[in-house]
């Protein structure tokens, strides 16, 4: 069970970087298209207005 609360704990520890980094990919895409009307980043950030 130890094993398993590890790897409870490591799994919520990486999706909470991934989460922080589709944060700031999002940024970074919305940031582009105020430059460039042509970026175009698929479906992030498509609901943030």
């Amino acid at each position: 069970w130890d094993c398993l609360w590890a790897a409870t704990h490591y799994l919520a520890y990486v999706l909470d970087i991934a989460a922080i980094i589709y944060f700031e990919i999002c940024q970074w895409c919305e940031f582009l298209q105020r430059f460039d009307g042509s970026t175009t980043c698929g479906s992030v950030g498509s609901d943030s207005n």
